[in-house]
């Protein structure tokens, strides 16, 4: 009867239209914003029912951390389908509306069911003594992985590159984001040059489009570059599951891997958008497949080197993107803690904070040559880029409490931002139109004045605040709905009437067109991606929450047992999460999230192989 019950609640949970009930007052919303389908809501009940019976026969039990996780996700599971339903607040379903508060608590409450059930599944591939699931008793398949075994970053990196070329020539020549546009002006000094985007991002874009202007056109370029781009993440994904295979002989999941990566959208819709987003993507790949070798056999990380792989894949990820220093300092930092205070082995834990020590100053001294060779203005990032949280808070607040504002008050906030603006163009989901109101200029005073302000306003009305933060990071989390947004073939991401005069003027000349065939690929393509992120099991697959859920409950898991110098390697993708909290947008954007989801498979493997007994690890 539990088993039933809890298959009707996580069913109306899931079948619910948030938008109706944000309409509705009334008790007419408990029938209206359910789906109206009965079938599929029996045929949800009994199969809920069958697997909710089935995961009580696993005996393994979920820590309190497992449980906190599973609730969190559940909550902003819940949170984003609610905005995303054309809900600005949750007070609009939740305030007088008893059909939303139901609902609400069965969607929250169902989600948390199934999370626990996952988890649990997870658990027990994760203490099964032999791993038998990927056993396929196929002639053809048996052949195939012992060449695999044989040659694993040959085979990974040619079918890989090979199916993403063969997309990027439907796309062809490519598509920018706006500021790797931006970049380009600057390196042909159309902008003047400067060091907003990492320079040698930028001097390999202009690269690129110079070689192809010398070949022929600006379009050569712009293709040279996309290939440029999935080439190096193929490669270095290719060299992470390569490592995996020689650490672990686990083949099968070798292979398992290549053809995840290879084929969902959000990986091969993401590495042909030109942005220095892409080869970090790559670099990080790198960085964290030595991260594991070093903490899983670090006999074999010293033997073949891999430090200096390590060191260099650190200052390539800052020379192509400044934030790199906000994940990896911290994560050096933890390991310090761990060498004073959780385990005192000095050499180990000394190796790796030493390397990465040499990466991030190695990084800073040659990104300081760079600016100094290149900006002709601003030689430093925008002090904007790092507050899109605060920034959004006070918009929204101004947005919503408008009325309680003082004079002081606004003030404060013009000294800052322009308070008119940001009430009018606040948009919960992306910090850029408040951000672009910031007054570089403003002293430390009045950043001070701001901060306390800013405070006042939280404690003031904390439900606002924490609506803010959620409105624009709950869909980080989000395990249902997937927020993906893809991009077309055309060059430049926006859309036609709003293309900058500058860009287009500088296609003209360079020889920037698009291909009417490739738009016509590219529609296909998009409407395929669309058609995959409805269907079951491809859309969970493809979706960035469950890679961020699978990062969490790693970490976890080994915290359980203990194995602290395996959750160490988890600390940085975590890392990066924490920093896409602090930045400016990330409903649907993949280009951010795709290190997490390219990196967590083989975070993944390494974990399933942790308590096999035919897995060959040293044990550090």
């Amino acid at each position: 009867m539990i088993y039933l019950l809890k298959s009707i609640l996580t069913t109306l949970g899931l079948s619910i239209y948030f938008s109706v009930i944000g309409e509705d007052k009334g008790f007419t919303a408990l029938y209206s914003a359910l789906v109206n389908s009965p079938y599929l809501l029996l045929f949800s009940i009994i199969g809920l029912t069958y697997f909710f019976k089935k995961i009580s026969t696993i005996h393994y039990k979920t820590t309190i951390l497992q449980k906190i996780i599973s609730f969190f996700f559940s909550l902003c599971t819940w949170l984003t389908t609610v905005y995303t339903s054309d809900v600005p607040t949750i007070n609009q379903v939740l305030s007088g509306r008893p059909a939303g508060v139901l609902y609400s608590f069965c969607s929250i409450l169902g989600m948390y069911w199934l999370l626990e059930s996952i988890q649990k599944i997870i658990l027990l591939l994760y203490y099964e003594n032999e791993w038998r699931h990927l056993s396929i008793k196929s002639k053809w398949l048996n052949i195939f992985i012992e060449q695999f075994k044989k040659a694993p970053f040959l085979w990974s990196f040619a079918s890989i590159t090979l199916f993403w070329s063969i997309i990027a020539i439907t796309t062809y020549p490519g598509t920018f984001m706006g500021d790797t546009m931006d970049q380009i002006l600057m390196y042909y000094g159309v902008y003047d040059r400067a060091a907003e985007h990492p320079v040698l991002s930028t001097l390999t874009t202009g690269w690129f489009i110079q070689l192809g202007e010398f070949l022929g056109s600006g379009n050569i370029g712009i293709f040279l570059l996309t290939l440029f781009q999935l080439t190096l993440v193929s490669a270095a994904f290719s060299y992470a599951v390569s490592l995996f295979v020689k650490l672990t002989r686990q083949a099968r999941m070798g292979f398992a891997m290549v053809l995840l990566v290879g084929t969902i959208p959000s990986v091969h819709g993401t590495v042909l958008v030109l942005t220095k987003d892409i080869p970090f993507s790559a670099f990080f790949i790198v960085y964290i497949a030595t991260l594991i070798a070093y903490f899983y056999d670090n006999r074999y990380f010293f033997q073949h080197k891999l430090y200096l792989v390590h060191v260099v894949s650190i200052i390539l990820m800052m020379l192509f993107r400044y934030n790199t220093l906000h994940f990896v300092a911290p994560t050096l930092l933890i390991y310090l803690i761990g060498y004073f205070f959780v385990k005192k082995e000095t050499r180990f834990y000394k190796s790796i904070i030493v390397m990465g020590i040499i990466g991030l100053v190695s990084a800073s001294l040659l990104n300081t040559v760079l600016v100094n060779q290149f900006a002709e203005v601003q030689p430093e990032p925008k002090r904007r880029e790092m507050l899109s949280v605060p920034f959004q808070q006070t918009a929204r607040y101004a947005k919503y409490h408008d009325d309680e504002v003082t004079k002081e008050e606004k003030e404060i906030i013009n000294h800052v931002l322009d308070y008119d603006v940001i009430r009018k163009d606040y948009n919960p989901y992306r910090s850029d139109p408040v951000k672009r109101t910031h007054k570089e200029e403003a002293t430390s005073e009045e950043m001070s004045a701001y901060f306390k302000l800013f405070i006042k306003q939280s404690l003031r009305h904390p439900l606002l605040a924490f609506e803010s933060l959620a409105a624009s990071h709950s869909n980080l989390f989000n395990l249902n709905r997937s927020m993906n947004s893809y991009y077309d073939s055309e060059i430049y991401v926006d859309e036609p009437g709003e293309v900058p005069a500058a860009y287009s003027n500088f296609g003209d000349k360079h020889g920037f067109s698009e291909k009417r065939r490739a738009a016509q690929f590219s529609r296909t393509r998009l409407n395929f991606y669309r058609w995959w992120d409805r269907l079951p099991v491809l859309s969970q697959l493809n979706n960035y929450g469950s890679y961020i859920f699978l990062l969490f409950v790693m970490f976890a898991i080994y915290l359980r047992d203990k194995k602290g110098k395996y959750a160490a390697i988890c600390i940085p993708a975590l890392g990066i999460v924490g920093t896409l909290i602090a930045g400016p947008i990330t409903m649907g954007y993949i280009r951010y999230f795709l290190p997490v989801i390219l990196v967590v498979p083989v975070l993944f493997g390494f974990f399933l192989s942790t308590n096999k007994e035919t897995t060959p690890l040293r044990r550090n």
